[in-house]
């Protein structure tokens, strides 16, 4: 039986290896998933992006969030 990841927030990794001017509605992002009960990957078509940044001050500094909305691709959902 196969097993698919779907969720509408994925969080990007600190660590992982992806230009933010790639994060394109309409490309592709190579998902896995380790926090289930078995590890997941996937390729997923990324659908929207959000960008949070909360300001930092003189003791401490800001930080960012990159959040992808992705869904199946065209190949996976048929």
């Amino acid at each position: 039986m196969p097993v698919f990841i779907d969720t509408q927030q994925v969080t990007i990794s600190p660590q992982a290896a992806i230009d933010v001017p790639k994060l394109v509605p309409g490309w592709c992002l190579d998902v896995t998933s380790a926090m289930t009960c078995r590890v997941v990957s996937q390729r997923l078509k990324i659908t929207g992006v959000k960008v949070t940044e909360t300001g930092g001050d003189g003791y401490t500094p800001g930080g960012e969030s990159v959040q992808v909305q992705v869904a199946a691709t065209g190949a996976e959902a048929a």
